[in-house]
């Protein structure tokens, strides 16, 4: 029996150290194994970033330099446009000032003109009458009353106009007139057209401006106010020596004279157009001196 027993055993501790020895193997693989596939997964992860990591660092450095090169191709190209636009835009705007002051000349050209043409059909200025009064009222109607168409009537609302042209024989025109009871506009122009006859004539119009009417006219027709002083109508040939103005010719006897400025005939004017009821007796005298 022991020697039974002790066989037994010793199978039973062969069988467990082959037994242990086959768990040491298995073990040992597994042990390697854990010990291979960490290293194996660490290596896959360290690996597989490196790719990642090289690519996000090439593609960054190779974009840094490609953005540096290609940066200043984009500005020089874009500095060219700009230029190029700067200039096309100087070139215009000398070509548009060039074309503004053309234009600017042809119109200072056409201004001149203009005026050179107003110069040439404007009369000459006419150097302004000597005027006086005189108390003597009375006997000057007294003594006009006895001449010759030295007497008449303006009627409410007309204009009486007396044509005097220069004698060959005189150097300067002289007028004496006066009215009853009320005043009346009065005004002296001058007319430069040539002689044919030394006659004086009268003329009467509603209006100082009926005379003119049939007449054209260059640049604006002034307005007429006989209160203020009035420019009538008046036609291109006509020069202003005075303008009309009310005169209190029913106090005192007004008196002027003007020396010729050359051929033509004066216009006396004796308004009554502002008055819408009272007719205006007058008394004158035109006369030339030498």
């Amino acid at each position: 029996m022991s020697d039974v027993l002790a066989a037994a055993e010793g199978a039973r501790s062969q069988a467990s150290a082959a037994g242990g020895l086959c768990d040491g193997g298995r073990g040992g693989s597994e042990g390697d194994g854990e010990r291979l596939s960490p290293s194996s997964e660490n290596e896959d992860i360290t690996q597989q970033p490196e790719p990642t990591s090289q690519i996000a660092t090439t593609s960054g450095n190779d974009a840094l330099p490609c953005r540096l090169q290609n940066g200043p191709s984009i500005n020089e190209d874009t500095t060219k446009d700009s230029e190029r636009g700067d200039g096309n835009h100087e070139e215009q705007d000398v070509a548009g000032k060039e074309i503004l002051t053309d234009q600017l000349q042809q119109q200072k050209e056409a201004g001149e003109e203009v005026k050179v043409k107003e110069r040439s059909t404007r009369p000459p200025l006419l150097i302004p009458p000597t005027t006086w009064t005189s108390s003597k009222i009375r006997e000057f109607k007294v003594k006009m009353a006895k001449e010759k168409n030295a007497r008449m009537v303006v009627k409410r609302g007309e204009v009486l106009t007396v044509r005097v042209p220069t004698h060959p024989d005189g150097k300067r025109v002289c007028w004496e007139f006066a009215t009853e009871d009320y005043d009346i506009g009065f005004g002296v122009y001058f007319d430069w057209t040539p002689i044919t006859s030394t006659a004086i004539t009268v003329q009467v119009s509603e209006s100082s401006d009926e005379e003119d009417e049939e007449e054209e006219f260059e640049g604006p027709i002034p307005v007429g106010d006989v209160e203020r002083g009035s420019k009538s109508y008046l036609r291109s040939r006509y020069g202003e020596i005075m303008p009309v103005y009310r005169r209190d010719s029913h106090q005192e006897v007004q008196v002027g004279s003007h020396d010729y400025p050359g051929e033509g005939i004066y216009l006396l004017k004796f308004d009554n157009s502002y008055s819408l009821l009272r007719n205006k007796i007058l008394f004158f005298h035109v006369y030339y001196t030498s």
